[in-house]
């Protein structure tokens, strides 16, 4: 049922976000098969709470950071990615966002956000988007 909620949110979270370029987002699923991830987003994925999407628009995720890609295709990531990050943030069920270039934490109570990503955060969401909802 909470992956179902989970499920919902996301596709309205990113359906919001591909309204603005007037086009329909393209996710890939795979579940939390990167590792390692902190206790918090362990919890979240084993409480069905959590997703990890590795692509957005049938492209990698990770183009947003690979010094080999093309300028082009490497901004046309970081622009999608700052998006989804802005919707994500107007979401308030979304309680952590992290992406390769972004992220927050949101106080599940007061639904306030209460910190960006770190650097090691950053580092550890290179290739894919992780989003955690609140229960």
């Amino acid at each position: 049922m909470r992956f179902l909620a989970l499920l919902c949110a996301g596709m309205l979270l990113f359906g919001l976000a591909a309204e603005s370029q007037a086009q329909r987002v393209q996710i890939t699923y795979r579940g939390a098969e990167y590792g390692p991830e902190s206790p918090a987003e362990e919890a979240a994925h084993a409480e069905g709470r959590a997703a990890d999407l590795d692509e957005v628009d049938r492209k990698p995720v990770f183009l947003a950071v690979d010094p080999s890609a093309s300028p082009d295709k490497r901004e046309a990531m970081r622009a999608r990615l700052r998006e989804i990050e802005a919707s994500a943030r107007a979401n308030k069920t979304v309680e952590l966002f992290m992406s390769p270039i972004g992220g927050f934490q949101r106080n599940p109570k007061t639904k306030e956000i209460i910190r960006k990503a770190t650097q090691q955060e950053l580092d550890a969401h290179k290739t894919h988007v992780h989003m955690t909802i609140t229960p």
